[in-house]
């Protein structure tokens, strides 16, 4: 049973709770705790949740499938951030947020500034989809991002699983609310995508590019480097990559 001071240390954390949400610009989720521990011989810890009612949970699906679309938004315009998905995306999440019930987008995909719609399936099972196009890829398909280098006899990859780029094209909020990827740390080989410009500005200070068997395509440079990279449960895709000795300068 709790005791008069247990009853009153709840009332001042809920009176507390509820000046602080009225002073919030948006609406924010508190908790509050009370644990207590006595002195006797085998006495039980116990711990009380002080959780009132919050209208920022009333849908906790709608909740969950906003805060994976706003990750996943974030990390596409991380790694494309002058992609038109990116800011398709941007715009899509600021409509959203805006709605009381998200359902009537379900699905609604995403449109170009010409009216089609992005798809970015891939053609077929060797291909990565079209987003990944002037991107660094796992040679498997399994994700794709950006690499760079971060000191001599280090680069830096950090990706998105395909899947997550498809999902939020297609808006299909039952496959963003239930994705769940297994989390795990692979060697894989890189497909190294990477601009000219920014090739020869950081890359070539660091590389001896006549140990590495590079090719140019366009404005690009491409190269194949293996990696220990790390696949999260999110769908985020990381890993630091050593660079070969023989290709230091």
């Amino acid at each position: 049973m709790k005791s008069t001071s247990i009853s009153n240390h709840k009332t001042s954390i809920k009176k507390k709770k509820q000046e602080l949400r009225a002073n919030a610009a948006e609406k924010t989720v508190m908790y509050g705790t009370i644990a207590v521990l006595d002195d006797q011989t085998n006495s039980v810890a116990r711990c009380w949740l002080v959780d009132p009612p919050s209208s920022a949970l009333d849908d906790p699906r709608q909740f969950k499938i906003l805060s994976r679309l706003e990750f996943i938004t974030e990390l596409i315009s991380l790694i494309g951030p002058r992609s038109t998905l990116a800011a398709s995306l941007q715009t899509r999440m600021s409509s959203l947020s805006k709605l009381p019930d998200i359902t009537p987008l379900d699905r609604v995909s995403l449109r170009r500034g010409n009216g089609d719609e992005y798809t970015y399936e891939a053609n077929n099972i060797d291909d990565h989809n079209l987003w990944f196009a002037g991107k660094t890829v796992v040679t498997d398909r399994s994700a794709g991002g950006q690499i760079n280098m971060v000191r001599p006899d280090m680069m830096f990859f950090i990706g998105i699983r395909e899947e997550l780029v498809v999902y939020a094209a297609q808006q299909n909020f039952g496959e963003i609310a239930s994705y769940g990827f297994k989390s795990e740390s692979l060697t894989k080989t890189l497909a190294c995508v990477v601009p000219k410009g920014r090739f020869d500005s950081t890359f070539v200070r660091y590389l001896d590019i006549s140990k590495i068997e590079l090719r140019k395509f366009g404005a690009y440079v491409r190269f194949q480097i293996p990696a220990l990279l790390h696949y999260t449960q999110s769908g985020l895709v990381f890993g630091a990559v050593e660079v070969p000795e023989a290709w230091r300068k």
